[in-house]
This record gives structure tokens, sequence and C-alpha cells, in this order.
């Protein structure tokens, strides 16, 4: 047995796929054996057959107790995920494209992705037509063919993910084809471009990807507006710099950044994101909200690029745990985005910034519980103290949160009395309070 089948062979489920070998010709293509090629963890698991995979697939799916579901029924493309305690594994099953498995691999997009093995053949020969094996061993990423991006734009943002990912650098016709291929993109529904978007701005280092980004011109295809090589820089100084900040921070700042907030972008991409949008001169809402409807982005992403534009103009941070927890819930946008932006430099203005050591991290545990309870009741409000139900009780009500983020009241006493102030204030001068 050699290392590749005795790598797969661990993997949850797979051993049970040698199985039905015997009754159709079965190839591990594609992206597993990439991954594995780079040393990098393998958890979905491409597989192509000559002819329909539906029964093998369903019937994997009930030997393993993993759970089976259309991809494309118009093409025979169908899933089984199998979970275990810690993680999930996917199996995805295809018929091949062409007539034959060589050809099939000749038709994909770059050669790191037109490799097979044939399951059930004893020493499982590496099938690679297209020198995927000298690509990978000189670290160079090569198309199939001088036209495989035009059968699908998406590719080139692929590609450039591809780069990052695997740290290749393109061939000089490949990077000709990128640049080439790079406006058919904008034809691409945003949906497939956010989610491309999404992996390259989460992978670590993604400031190494910015100069070819640059060079195809991306930010003119996909957000309306050119990037130069200049603000390419800067971009990636910045890029870096949030990085290096969030690698000297404690635990909690990591998983605050690694959090998702929707369709795959974590809080960190989210940032890295609104840097490219609105890091150079004349950004601003409209620019966010343009790309935003573009890529798809969806409501909560939206949201939080908002408030990111926003950061600037919140109230310091307060000390006290409880004031803490009010400033958190009124920061604009998505509120953990938004801490996020004020704790990493480069995003927040310095006037701004937020050490780590002078926020309680427990107030991001209370987030998700109910939040406090005004200092003073409401019902207090108006029976003791007279207000009415309307603006003037929402006024108070604001009035006194406001205080206490900024720590000019702590206690329902001070609350109390600060409110029978305005009320005298307010009838001295013969108007309503406060």
């Amino acid at each position: 047995m050699n290392k590749l089948q005795h790598d797969m062979l661990s993997l949850p489920g797979f051993r049970s796929l040698l199985e039905y070998t015997g009754k159709i010709p079965v190839f591990l293509v594609g992206g597993a054996l990439r991954d594995w090629r780079f040393g990098q963890p393998v958890k979905d698991v491409d597989l192509a057959t000559d002819g329909d995979p539906t029964d093998l697939a369903r019937e994997f799916a009930r030997h393993t107790g993993g759970s089976w579901f259309w991809l494309d029924r118009q093409r025979c493309q169908s899933r089984v995920v199998l979970k275990n305690d810690r993680e999930a594994f996917s199996y995805d099953f295809s018929p091949l494209r062409a007539a034959t498995i060589e050809a099939d691999l000749a038709d994909r997009d770059f050669t790191l992705n037109a490799m097979a093995v044939k399951l059930g053949d004893r020493d499982w020969a590496l099938i690679d037509p297209c020198g995927a094996g000298e690509d990978i061993r000189d670290r160079r990423l090569q198309v199939c063919s001088p036209d495989s991006l035009r059968h699908d734009p998406l590719r080139v943002l692929r590609g450039v993910r591809f780069a990052l990912q695997f740290n290749l650098v393109p061939a000089t016709g490949t990077e000709a084809a990128m640049v080439r291929d790079a406006g058919l993109l904008s034809g691409i529904p945003g949906e497939r471009i956010h989610a491309e978007l999404a992996v390259i701005l989460n992978v670590a280092g993604s400031s190494r990807i910015l100069p070819l980004w640059v060079r195809l011109d991306l930010s003119s295809v996909l957000f309306g507006f050119s990037c130069t090589a200049d603000s390419g820089r800067q971009l990636a100084r910045q890029f870096d710099l949030l990085e290096r900040t969030l690698s000297q921070g404690p635990a909690w700042l990591h998983e605050l950044a690694a959090g998702t907030v929707a369709n795959n972008f974590s809080r960190l991409a989210l940032l890295k994101l609104h840097l490219m949008l609105s890091g150079t001169p004349g950004a601003g809402r409209a620019r966010g909200a343009q790309a935003a409807d573009r890529l798809r982005l969806g409501r909560r992403n939206t949201t939080a690029l908002n408030g990111l534009l926003r950061i600037g103009d919140c109230l310091p941070c307060p000390r006290r745990h409880r004031a803490q927890r009010l400033w958190l819930e009124d920061l604009p946008g998505n509120p953990r985005v938004s801490l996020l932006g004020l704790l990493l430099d480069g995003v927040s203005k310095p006037t701004r910034h937020l050490h780590f050591d002078r926020l309680d991290p427990r107030v991001l545990k209370d987030m998700d519980k109910e939040p406090p309870e005004p200092l003073i009741p409401v019902a207090r409000m108006m029976d003791r103290l007279g207000f009415s139900p309307g603006p003037e009780l929402g006024r108070a009500l604001a009035e006194l949160r406001r205080m206490e983020i900024l720590e000019q009241i702590k206690t329902p006493r001070e609350a109390e009395a600060h409110l029978l102030r305005g009320k005298q204030k307010a009838i001295d001068k013969g108007e309503s309070a406060p």
C-alpha cells in the first residue's frame, strides 16, 4: 500500500467505495488529489464514474450512514455528507464529462485539478494528462488549455484563490489568459463571485495575492473602480497590519475574527473587504452599496460593511462591565464586526483605537443573553417620576443609556437624580423634559 492509498483509506467511509469498483469504473479526481499533493487535509472527495453514479451514491450513503442529496439532477451529480463528532466530509459523485477520463481531465480549469486515479487498480497509478505533477513541483499555476477560462470565467477568480492557497505563481501564458478573460467575470452571478471572494479573504496572508489582483484589474470588474499599483501596495500593508495585530492578540480576539457573519464571510474577511472598498480616496457608502448589490452579499454582510463606515463616530469604550455591554450593543452595523474594526489597527481612526486590555471578553459572551434592563425601570419612570409614554420617555431612556456608557452615571440613584434635575430645569424654562 502506498502513501496515497493509506491516507485516502483512512478517511471516513472511503474504504467502502472499493466495494463498488467492480460494478462501475470509479475515479478519484480533482480537489482531493490536489489537496493531498500539497499536504493539506482532505475533506472533500470528488468521484467520477463511467456512467450515471446515482445508484452508487445512494448505496454508499446507506452503507455509511451518510446524507445523500442532489447537486444537479439533470447532470446526475449528487453529494453524500458524512459527519463525526468533529467535522464533516463530503463525497461528490458525477459522471465523466467526456468519453474518457483523460479527455475529462483535459477539459478542466487548471492542471492541479486535472489528476485522477482509478479506484480498484492495484497501485492507483496517477492519471496526469496535463502535466500537473511538474506544475505542482514547481509551484506553477497552469491552465489546462488556452480557452479553459472562457468556458467558465469564474475560473479566473478560482485561479487567484489557488495561487493564494497553494503559493503558486501563474505561468506566463496563464496570467495572460487571466488578464484577457477577467472582464468576462462581469457576466457571472454575484453569488458565485462572492463565494470565491470569501475564501480568498478568509485565507491568512491574503495580501500576497494583491499584486496579481491589481494586474488583473479585478477591482474594476467586481467593484466598479480601479485599484492602482500604489493603492494595492497600501492595501497589502493594511492587510498585513490587521493580521499582525491579530497574531499578537489574546485567544478571544482570534475567535472574534474567525466568526462567520453570512455566506462564509468571516468577520476578518469583511474587514478586508471594507478596506478594499473604502481604503482609497473618494470611497464611501455609495461604493460599498454598489459592490454589495453587485456581489449579492446579503443583508447581514451589507449591514456589517455599512457599520464599519461609522465606527469612527462611536463613543469611547467604558471600563465597567455593564457599561461595556451597552456600548457594544450600540456599535453600528454588526456590533461584533465593528468591535473587531476598533480593536485592529488600520481600520479605525487612531484616536478611537481600542486596546485589547480595556475590553472585558466576558461582555462578548453576554451578547447572547437578554439585554440589561435600564438603571431605572420604565414603570418607575412613569409612576414615580412622571414620564409619559412616547417620545419623552424614549428620550429619557436614551439619555440615561448614553450617560451610563460615558460613565457619568453608574447607579439607579445617580440616574434618578439626573432625571429629576432635568425635569426641574425644564419646568424652570417652561419646556418638556428632558
